[in-house]
């Protein structure tokens, strides 16, 4: 799936680490720890679609 992939490399990039994810027909939803505190940053990378 190619949300999957930009996920796991915007978690990668931003250091993130996912807890939970649930990907449903026209949305997401994902529990994140941001160590980083840069959770804004890497959701602009994610695409929208």
């Amino acid at each position: 799936m190619a949300f999957l992939a930009c996920l796991d490399e915007a978690c990668v990039k931003n250091g993130w680490r996912v807890h939970a994810w649930c990907v449903m027909r026209n949305h997401y939803h994902l529990a994140l720890e941001t160590p980083r505190g840069n959770l804004v940053a890497g959701m602009q990378s994610l695409p929208v679609r």
